[in-house]
């Protein structure tokens, strides 16, 4: 089991501590498994500055963080498909980007509301609706969304008019922020999803089955201790496993 995580700077340590020890490994499935064990060191590291009240910026950073070892290491599974310990790591490391990325979505929850807010008053304020391409204006403190009137009959009269909304800048801005939130949605629905589908499709069903019954189903809104829990356990299974299997293969 993990300790109470009331410290967050000896996970710190100890991602780094690991990271750097991967990256002195040539063995590509150890190389592997050492990142994800400091990408979910890292994970740790997020969750105790979260708990602590007032580092939630510092943990929304160090969450988005351990997004690019994270692809990393998805990255070195598609050369290395075929190989049973690297698939499941992988679909261990899909849930663990996915949980990420939807951990993201939650502390940024009541931010994204007031830039929802913000943007709806504003297009409810001008009766206009929110759709269409932002640029900025020269003096930089104002966006304009421009919409081209044309008819789609060939040969009728060309367009006659040309209509622009000036949007201030900060309405500008919350959309645009909403729209990087949004990709943390569909990375999370993606990612599980491409999770579930390799579970089943390399034949990995049963494996997980046992891994639920071992440290409860690992779901999209478990704690991240939890997560790092089932992850580790997950790994630890999937070696046994590869042992138990190289144990008959010298039998025979």
């Amino acid at each position: 089991m993990i300790d109470d995580g009331s410290d967050y700077e000896k996970y710190f340590v100890e991602a780094k501590k690991l990271k750097h020890l991967a990256d002195s490994v040539s063995d590509p499935f150890k190389h592997c498994q050492l990142y994800m064990y400091a990408v979910l060191h890292f994970l740790l590291t997020g969750d105790a500055m979260e708990k602590k009240g007032n580092k939630e910026e510092a943990a929304f950073t160090m969450f988005r963080d351990t997004l690019p070892p994270n692809k990393y290491i998805s990255g070195r599974y598609k050369q290395h498909m075929y190989s049973r310990m690297f698939t499941t790591l992988a679909v261990l490391n899909y849930r663990c980007q996915s949980r990420v990325y939807f951990k993201l979505l939650e502390i940024k929850r009541k931010e994204n509301r007031e830039y929802e807010k913000k943007i709806s008053d504003f297009y409810n304020k001008i009766g206009a609706e929110p759709t269409a391409s932002s640029t900025v204006s020269s003096s930089g403190s104002v966006g304009s969304i421009e919409n081209h009137y044309s008819s789609g009959e060939s040969g009728s009269d060309p367009p006659t008019r040309k209509q622009g909304i000036w949007v201030p800048l900060p309405v500008r801005n919350a959309a645009s922020i909403q729209n990087q939130h949004l990709t943390y949605l569909l990375g999370y629905m993606d990612l599980w999803e491409a999770a579930n589908s390799l579970v089943e499709n390399a034949g990995l069903t049963e494996f997980f089955i046992h891994l639920d019954r071992t440290c409860r189903p690992l779901m999209i809104n478990s704690s991240i201790r939890h997560l790092v829990w089932c992850c580790k356990k997950g790994i630890e299974l999937a070696q046994e496993k590869m042992q138990e299997k190289n144990r008959k293969e010298n039998f025979q």
